[in-house]
């Protein structure tokens, strides 16, 4: 039982030291004073990506308003009907869904600001 420890412990005390050394040889590791400058993208290209995703963010735009005119019809609904559980819920719904709303439509506006749409 002792010499199976022994083992085990020597075993364990090994490996750490293996990892120890490979963890102190990667921190010497210096990167470069200059390293060279990334690839930045240009405006141009930003905008041609921009340009190219505003039919995608116009058709969410279109589906929430749409969805959210369904959810003032559903929130009425349940009002009339005295479901105050249910406007609880479906208002809640209404706000997450309008907060993305005014991301995608932020975000379009961006667009058309900074490329000239």
């Amino acid at each position: 039982m002792t010499r199976t420890r022994r083992l085990l412990a020597g075993i364990v005390i090994a490996g750490m030291a293996t990892f120890a050394t490979v963890g102190i040889a990667a921190a010497q590791t210096t990167t470069p004073t200059n390293p060279a400058a990334p690839a930045g993208q240009t405006k141009a290209n930003r905008c041609d990506k921009a340009k190219a995703r505003l039919t995608q963010l116009d058709a969410v735009r279109v589906k929430s308003e749409q969805r959210l005119d369904q959810l003032n019809k559903a929130i009425a609904d349940a009002k009339a009907h005295h479901r105050d559980d249910l406007v609880k819920r479906l208002e809640a719904r209404h706000d997450q869904l309008q907060k993305r709303h005014d991301k995608v439509v932020d975000l379009i506006n961006q667009i058309h600001a900074r490329c000239g749409v």
